[in-house]
Formats: C-alpha cells, structure tokens, sequence
C-alpha cells in the first residue's frame, strides 16, 4: 500500500467528475475537481499514503475526512501539519508529506518500529550516562514530533475581528442548519451566525444519498433569511474569562468569548445564545493494523462517493462489530453495490489488510463531539448506547448553562434525520427566549 498509485477509478453518476482545478504536490502537479479537499483529490489520485506517525513513523492516511482525526497532516504552502481534509484544491497550494526521512515511501525511520516490538519507553532509554542521554535526547528531537516550524508567521493570528450577535450556531449540519433556520424564520431582524469549519455545509448529510442536494439547498435558505453562514471558520475555544463589552443593556448572553479561526483572520464571537450542534466524530475499531492507510471510516467512503463522485477503491470491505451494530453499514454497502463496487462485510475478528484498490471501512457507531459544551460548563454523561460521552440537556436542548443549547448528535449520536428535527425544535426554543 505504501506508496502506491492506482489508476483513478471511474466517476459515480452523483458527481460528475472533471479535471476542473489542479494543485502541486511534491512537485508534480494533479488534477482534481473544484470542490475537493486535498485529502479527496489525493485519494482520487490513488494517492493513499500522507504521511508517518510521529514516534514509530507507520504510514498514515486519511480516516475521517472530518477533520477530527488528524492522520492526514501535510506541509501546505510552507506551513506543518495542515488537514488534509479541511483544505480546499487550489492551484496556489503547494504540499508535501512530512515527518519522515527521506521520503514518506521510503522512511528510514521506519526502524524504529522494528527495533523496539514490545515498544519504545523514551523517556527512560539509554539514561544510564549523561552523554548517552544528551545524544539520544537530540536524538528523539530531531525523528520526533510531526512536521517543522512554517516558513512565515501565519497572517492570520495578526488581526482580530470581534463579531457580537443575537444567535450563534456552531456546526452546520442537519442540527445546525435547521436551528438556524428555526431562529431566522421566527425572529425576523435578529442577527444569527452559522459556523463551520468545513468549506461546505450538510455535515453527515453528506453521506446520505441525496444529502448534497439537501444541504445546498438548506444554505441557500439560511442565507436568503439573512444568517451570515461562515464556512471555513473552525471554533478553537471558549474563553469563558474574556468579556467584550454589551452591545446593549439588554444583552444577557454568557459572559465569555467563542474563538473562531476563519480564512483572513481570528474572530472573537459575543452572543445572547449560542447552539452548539458540533455533531460526532468517525471511530475506528480495535483490530491489528487499523492504522494503515486505505482504511476510512464508513461514513467516510460514503462521503467519497455520495458527496464527490469518488469510487473509493475497485473492493471494499466493510469492517463491522458485531456487539454494536449500526444500520449505516448496510446503507454504505447497498450504495456501493448500486456504483458496481465489490463487497464484503466481515467482523473486527476477520478484518483483513488494506491493499492496492482494496480499502477498508470501519462501521462504528460515531462519537458525540461533546467538547466544546464541555468548556461552556454543560454537564457530561456517558453511555454505550449513544457513542459515549455526551452533553446532557433538557427539553427542547436547553442546558444547565443560561444561553447555551446543544443540539443533535452532540447529545447523543441519533442520526441526521432526528438531529434535523432537534435542530428545529432547539432554534423554535432558542428564538422565543431572545
């Protein structure tokens, strides 16, 4: 797998595919097709492989194609550990793989993995004398950690721009889209904000037959309703000690400030009530070698295809846990089916090796991504049965939190076609407090 570049496969009827924009990588220029991640067009490329993890340098690829999972770091235009994902195809981008030596085929550091089967305890190895250790101490520094400084200071963090609204919704997935629709069309001259640090709305619509269509549309609506939908804008923290002064008297919203990194600056965002619909994360699944490049998460490979017209490989097989079933995996393989994909579903006992144009989708049930309303205070619990942790909220997603609201899978992972309807009614519910 490592290193290989399989013919690009042909293009599903959802999308067509054309040669519409191209990008630099590793000095050789690649088609891709306007809309694509770079993680997208490199996969359509047959290029699976991105890079090496960062202590035992194992080939790494893209999992999640989310955002969320971090395999997919690559130097883009002189700055380290860009995801893949979450960056657009232009002809301006220059990328290359990192974290390794010489090259990310071919890692001589790719030793460390054979030289220490039982693991590698850095932190007590060779510490016997003090040169041994200082040598082996540069050592560790120099093969270690994931990329290197960026060429220049990223321009970004040297403006600021302060944003103060009435409703501030975070995630522009099914829940997002249709509570901010709800607040919109309730509270006629209220000034909302949609966040999403995607270039594209629709979240796990995604991933649903007809749900590119579905998504465009609800975006259309929220912008002819006058919400400033900002895509491209990823929310790295509450900071519940920062204050920015009152818009007015009548400003009763939580004290603190939302950080937002967009594409030409920070935005610091005050609000009155804030909707974290943050959605779930993909989880893979423990088996031998789940880290290797060519295994995705499932609603992952029915991004690739549904959303970007991209054959995931000639087979697939679906990897599944048969002590927590989920209806998403026979959806994908029907979808698959229909695109003239081989298939197979086996259980995590019997997954087998990724290989050239044979891929791997792990079907887990997501994860509530249940942070970010972690550092607003919301209260957490946990079960199995709904991914994991989760934000705990009453009726209509209201929080023990005065002005936070959590809505959709982050409550407990539903699916998109309930987290549509929560949305709803957590927009109905956030726009009558205003």
């Amino acid at each position: 797998m490592a290193g290989s570049r399989p013919p690009p496969l042909d293009p599903t009827p959802a999308l067509a595919r054309s040669a519409s924009s191209s990008f630099a990588f590793e000095g050789e220029v690649h088609a891709a097709t306007a809309g694509d991640s770079l993680a997208e067009a490199l996969w359509a490329a047959g290029i699976w492989q991105l890079g090496r993890s960062p202590k035992y340098h194992r080939p790494r690829g893209a999992f999640c194609f989310s955002g969320s999972c971090g395999t997919c770091l690559l130097r883009v235009n002189g700055r380290p550990n860009v995801r893949a994902c979450m960056e657009p195809v232009s002809a301006a981008l220059r990328c290359e793989r990192q974290n390794a030596f010489p090259a990310a085929d071919v890692d001589l550091l790719r030793a460390a993995d054979w030289l220490f089967p039982h693991g590698m305890d850095h932190h007590h190895l060779m510490t016997g004398t003090r040169v041994g250790n200082a040598l082996f101490v540069k050592l560790v520094r120099e093969v270690g950690g994931t990329g290197v400084v960026p060429d220049e200071p990223d321009p970004r963090f040297g403006a600021t721009e302060i944003l103060q609204v009435d409703v501030c919704v975070v995630g522009a997935g099914p829940a997002g889209l249709s509570s901010a629709a709800a607040v919109a069309e309730g509270q006629a001259g209220r000034r909302v904000l949609l966040l999403d640090q995607r270039s594209g709305s629709g979240g796990s619509w995604r991933s649903e037959a007809g749900g590119r269509a579905r998504a465009e549309a609800a975006e259309r609506r929220l912008r002819a309703l006058g919400v400033d939908v900002a895509l491209a804008s990823t929310v790295f923290g509450y900071f519940p000690e920062d204050h920015l002064p009152a818009s007015s008297p009548a400003f009763d919203g939580p004290p603190g400030v939302l950080a937002v990194l967009r594409p030409q600056h920070v935005t610091l965002v005050s609000a009155r009530r804030f909707v974290l619909a943050t959605g779930s994360y993909e989880q893979n699944l423990a088996f031998p070698g789940n880290d290797r490049p060519g295994i995705v998460a499932a609603r992952a490979c029915g991004r690739l295809l549904l959303d970007r017209g991209i054959v995931p490989a000639r087979r697939v097989t679906l990897v599944m846990d048969p002590a927590a079933p989920w209806d998403y995996g026979e959806r994908l393989r029907a979808t698959l089916d229909a695109a003239g994909v081989t298939t197979d579903t086996v259980s995590l006992a019997q997954a087998p090796a990724p290989r050239k144009h044979h891929a791997l989708a792990i079907v887990a049930r997501p994860a509530p991504a249940f942070e970010l309303p972690r550092q607003f205070g919301v209260e957490v619990q946990h079960d199995p049965a709904r991914g994991g942790f989760f934000a705990a909220v009453g009726p209509e997603g209201r929080t023990s939190v005065p002005g936070v609201f959590v809505a959709g899978d982050a409550c407990g992972y539903v699916g998109p076609e309930y987290a549509e309807a929560h949305g709803r009614a957590v927009g109905r519910c956030v726009g009558s407090s205003l």
